[in-house]
């Protein structure tokens, strides 16, 4: 598991950490319901998507271009958190079912 290392580079700070910690929730809740089909293509349409989030995350942008592209992310890692053992971001850790050494929803893993 990465534990505490930022994948981000610092990307955002702690802004974008509070966006993840509210958006990655709400998403997993609309997503969860979805048949695995719509779920794929969900899932490829963010990941179309995900590669343009980094500029105005990283260099800053309009205030609507720096959401939309914390909210793309934020839907990228929904979907990641969906899979078995969810997904850490950014030392930020999310899932959808209780797993062995799973810290909790939005929390930080502690040392492997």
């Amino acid at each position: 598991m990465a534990g505490d290392t930022d994948v981000t580079g610092g990307v955002g700070g702690s802004s974008l950490e509070a966006c993840l910690t509210l958006a990655v929730p709400l998403w997993i809740g609309r997503l969860r319901a979805l048949p695995a089909e719509q779920l794929a293509a969900e899932a490829a349409k963010a990941g179309a998507l995900l590669p343009g989030s980094a500029v105005p995350l990283a260099a800053g942008g309009t205030a609507q271009e720096v959401a939309a592209a914390a909210s793309r992310l934020a839907l990228a890692l929904a979907i990641a958190a969906l899979a078995p053992g969810g997904t850490v971001f950014a030392g930020l850790h999310w899932c959808t079912d209780p797993h062995a050494g799973c810290p909790g929803q939005g929390t930080r893993p502690g040392p492997a």
